[in-house]
């Protein structure tokens, strides 16, 4: 490789957009879990007995809550998981995500107090709704939504790297420049054939691939 074009692209120098976006990814995934936690929170609560979740659901995490709150817990629970994605799965405002995990601290919370005991993934639901509320606050943006589009935007950008990369690396050829010039073997393997030979005489068309 050209040692000018290596140094442009040293590995080094990307760090500090790696670094910001397995950030964002870490936020990114704590919030899809929070939301799934919820989610499945909820769904547990309505389709529960009079017991609630029971004591094999309070193992992993969710709560049994008395029969005259279950349905209003659960539709709660259910909904807010369902307000963290909908700016990202939705297109809603990202307003929306930020209300729904001020709603899902207070519910967590409150959930968290009628449990008969304290399980590490309640405890883990808590941690993300802080974590996934300070990146919302000092980014300005919904977290899931934001990955979404650097993901659009990286891809978009893919073909724009790869057309820099031709025009900066100069042992790459150019348009309008001369085919570099190269030998191979026949399909019989007998006899080699050079590309210059055929220069000035025929057009010459090369099929990158395999054949029988």
């Amino acid at each position: 490789m050209d040692p000018v074009y290596e140094s442009v692209v040293d590995p080094a120098s990307l760090m500090t957009s790696g670094i910001p976006l397995v950030l964002h990814t870490v936020v990114f995934v704590m919030q899809v879990g929070l939301a799934s936690y919820l989610g499945i929170q909820g769904l547990l609560l309505l389709r529960s007995g009079e017991g609630g979740v029971g004591e094999g659901a309070e193992a992993w995490g969710f709560v049994s809550v008395p029969s005259d709150r279950r349905l209003l817990a659960g539709a709660g629970s259910l909904g807010v998981g369902l307000m963290l994605l909908a700016p990202v799965a939705a297109g809603a405002p990202d307003a929306i995500g930020g209300f729904g995990l001020v709603v899902a601290l207070g519910l967590v919370l409150g959930l968290r107090r009628q449990a008969t005991r304290r399980s590490a993934l309640g405890g883990l639901a808590l941690a993300s709704i802080v974590l996934v509320g300070v990146f919302s606050l000092y980014e300005g943006r919904d977290p899931a939504k934001q990955l979404r589009d650097i993901g659009s935007k990286a891809n978009d950008w893919r073909q724009h790297e790869l057309d820099w990369q031709l025009d900066n690396d100069r042992r790459s050829p150019k348009v309008g420049d001369l085919a570099p010039d190269f030998e191979l073997a026949d399909t019989t393997g007998d006899n080699s054939v050079r590309l210059a030979t055929f220069r000035g005489e025929r057009p010459v068309a090369l099929v990158f691939g395999s054949y029988t």
